[in-house]
């Protein structure tokens, strides 16, 4: 093989994996989240959509009815996506570019791989049921 062509195929090479770390680096749902839906079957999220929003506190009328609408259809979108798959949206608001629901490893699967979808976080209930289990006046036993 001439030089040329080693340096080509080591650049090749190279590039490659700059590819795949990059992709592993963009990954949507975090391993411990994938983890815990594997164990547990099912795992509460939210789903950040991936539209592009107007930050702006003032908008007119017709901006924020745009805004509202691509939210609304890109929700719409997910959630027809996710058909047939373990899930149950219990948040969606088109003032919201994002949605919330509990979702098996099938659902999680489909949001991963979705081009509507930024990133999934696992959703934390504000106050756990049952983890306070007594409550004392403070300087009594």
């Amino acid at each position: 093989m001439k030089p040329n062509a080693w340096l080509f195929l080591l650049l090749l090479i190279l590039s490659g994996c700059g590819v795949v770390s990059a992709a592993e680096q963009m990954k949507k749902v975090p391993d411990d989240l994938l983890q815990k839906v594997q164990k547990k079957g099912t795992v509460r999220v939210i789903v950040e959509l991936n539209i592009p929003i107007d930050p702006r506190k003032e908008r007119t009328a017709a901006e924020e009815l745009a805004q509202r609408t691509a939210i609304a259809a890109a929700q719409k979108e997910v959630a027809a996506s996710l058909a047939g798959t373990n899930h149950k949206i219990y948040m969606q608001d088109d003032r919201i570019r994002g949605l919330a629901m509990e979702a098996g490893a099938d659902a999680i699967s489909v949001l991963e791989n979705s081009p509507r979808v930024t990133r999934v976080y696992e959703d934390y209930p504000l106050s756990p049921k049952n983890e306070i289990k007594e409550i004392r006046p403070i300087g009594k036993p």
